[in-house]
């Protein structure tokens, strides 16, 4: 009975999963063990008519499916769910997931560090892709710090990750994708990195540290996290119908496309590039510790250091101020009180720039009077608005 029976053998190799690993990293190692492709590994379960693309199995798997992996492979139905990122992460949907869509280019889906391959080797531990390096708002290894590989370093492939035996090469050109092409001193973005571990733990149903994000539950953090994106991806708040993210990133993530030129694409179907400038602008916005971590090209904070990121915020918001204002007054207290605090803290800095410290725009307002009064202003004019901020109370300065 060969492969392509609709009942097949069990395979000769069939290596255990491994914790944390995906279920296509689990299929390529599958598929190396019996050298065999992955397309040829996939048909043997879910047949596809010719031409067509291999469905990726990795999300909210049939019942069906999984007593024939566990069938193919001699392991237990639990074993093969566990793979499921619906397992796995079980408060993501597949706005967040990087899977195969029919109406738009079809992302890539087996991203790498080539760091942790090498890790992975030095330590006998199977070869494999992480669960989380699927997720949306993961685009950095979250041990390295560096930005996850899409393309093979030496022909350009992409999902070029297969496991052969005792190694990981590239599918095309046999490329050892565990040496890592990057410098030592690649660009390291600590803030976007915690912001991840964040929304991981926040996303698997986890507890997450109070230190991190201070008076946010996991279910708070997973609703502000995905109004957040929301917010600052849409061109609802800006009168040019530009988004908030293409004003508030920072320099070094400006595109040579606005992001606003393309606003169909969710955001799991973005490029690498404009997912890691949207989460450069959450995680400085909402981690306590991130402003500092995160080099920032913001001519305000240089000139301003005691704003705000809600000031900076509202200044860019032209059209619907009403409707954000209502939305940020859902927003939990704590990250209410976060985010009104000034960017560099006058008591840790009490001669910056040969000054003494003046009032905070957080202690001059709150943040429902700094919204009304915003509200109440024409928004052609900077300096009205400032103007008026100073006569309701006396210490604003911004």
């Amino acid at each position: 009975m060969g492969l392509n029976s609709s009942n097949p053998p069990p395979l000769p190799f069939a290596p255990r999963p491994h914790r944390g690993e995906n279920f296509t990293s689990w299929l390529l190692r599958l598929a190396g063990a019996n050298h065999l492709t992955l397309d040829e590994l996939r048909d043997v379960v879910a047949p596809r008519d010719a031409g067509a693309r291999a469905p990726v199995p990795d999300y909210e798997q049939s019942p069906t499916q999984r007593r024939k992996w566990a069938k193919l492979a001699r392991i237990s139905e639990s074993a093969v769910r566990s793979l499921d990122l619906k397992t796995q992460f079980p408060f993501v949907d597949r706005r967040w997931l990087q899977l195969p869509d029919a109406d738009w280019s079809v992302p890539v889906c087996s991203v790498y560090c080539p760091q942790c391959f090498g890790e992975q080797m030095r330590n006998n531990v199977p070869l494999h892709l992480k669960a989380e390096w699927r997720l949306a708002f993961v685009t950095r290894c979250m041990d390295h710090a560096t930005p996850l590989e899409q393309f093979c370093p030496q022909c350009g492939i992409d999902e070029p990750v297969s496991f052969p035996p005792t190694t990981a090469r590239c599918r095309r050109c046999w490329h050892n994708l565990a040496q890592n092409p990057r410098s030592a001193a690649q660009e390291r973005e600590p803030g976007i990195v915690a912001l991840q571990r964040i929304a991981v733990d926040a996303f698997a149903g986890k507890r997450i540290s109070s230190d991190e994000a201070p008076g946010l539950s996991a279910p708070q953090f997973r609703r502000l996290f995905s109004e957040l994106i929301g917010l600052f991806t849409t061109g609802d708040f800006r009168h040019d119908r530009g988004t908030l993210i293409a004003a508030l990133a920072p320099g070094r993530f400006r595109l040579r496309e606005p992001y606003e030129r393309y606003l169909d694409p969710p955001f799991a179907d973005r490029h690498w590039r404009e997912r890691e400038m949207v989460l450069s602008a959450l995680a400085e916005l909402a981690l306590p510790l991130a402003r500092r971590t995160i080099p920032n090209a913001w001519w305000v904070r240089r000139r301003h250091p005691h704003c705000s990121p809600l000031t900076m915020i509202l200044k860019r918001v032209t059209q619907h101020r009403r409707r954000f204002m209502a939305i940020v007054g859902r927003w939990p207290k704590s990250f209410q009180d976060h985010i009104s605090r000034p960017y560099l803290d006058p008591e840790a800095s009490p001669n910056l720039h040969g000054q003494l410290p003046h009032e905070s725009c957080a202690s001059a307002l709150s943040v429902a009077e700094r919204l009304e009064a915003l509200c109440k202003t024409a928004p052609v004019s900077g300096y009205r608005k400032v103007r008026y901020l100073r006569a309701k109370s006396p210490g604003f300065r911004c």
